[in-house]
């Protein structure tokens, strides 16, 4: 009974104290994607996913992390078969999402976490590090990718705290 009563406890209180701590302590949980904005070498921006994003960011209190982002009005695939989508529906759907996991490591200092990225959608990017600068203010975390996969010169990614 006392087990499961500081299970309880522990349920209610790790998000009020995720955001007590450090920032290190803070990025752990879900974060679902609010937006992401690309800002162009010409000083534009673009929303990589025309306002309709759905996304899930994870990071473990251990150091590993996972993101996926698409874009909800991706087409069908007429065959109902990933394995035999034409080749303009395999690179609209491609194009309109995005995905990697690896390891992760804060930085308090200087605001950035490192990404180790293991896996994406992207193949360029595997093995790569990948510095973020990035800041939480309550249940909004905002990060900035220096050098995203879709080009430009950055992306802003906008996410809050799953609940």
């Amino acid at each position: 009974m006392r087990t499961s009563v500081a299970a309880l406890i522990f349920a209610f209180a790790a998000p009020a104290l995720a955001q007590q701590g450090g920032l290190k302590t803070q990025i752990v949980g879900s974060w679902d994607t609010v937006s992401v904005i690309q800002q162009r070498a010409d000083g534009t921006k673009l929303d990589l996913f025309n306002g309709k994003v759905s996304g899930l960011s994870i990071y473990t209190a251990d150091g590993h992390f996972s993101q996926v982002n698409f874009q909800t009005d991706r087409p069908k695939i007429a065959s109902g078969n990933r394995q035999t989508a034409t080749p303009d529906e395999a690179l609209a759907n491609y194009k309109q999402m995005y995905a990697i996991f690896g390891t992760y490591t804060v930085n308090e200092s200087e605001g950035t976490y490192t990404l180790k990225i293991t896996g994406s959608s992207f193949p360029n990017e595997v093995g790569n590090t990948q510095v973020r600068k990035f800041s939480i203010n309550g249940d909004q975390m905002v990060f900035t990718n220096p050098a995203p996969a879709s080009g430009g010169t950055g992306a802003v990614n906008t996410l809050k705290r799953a609940k």
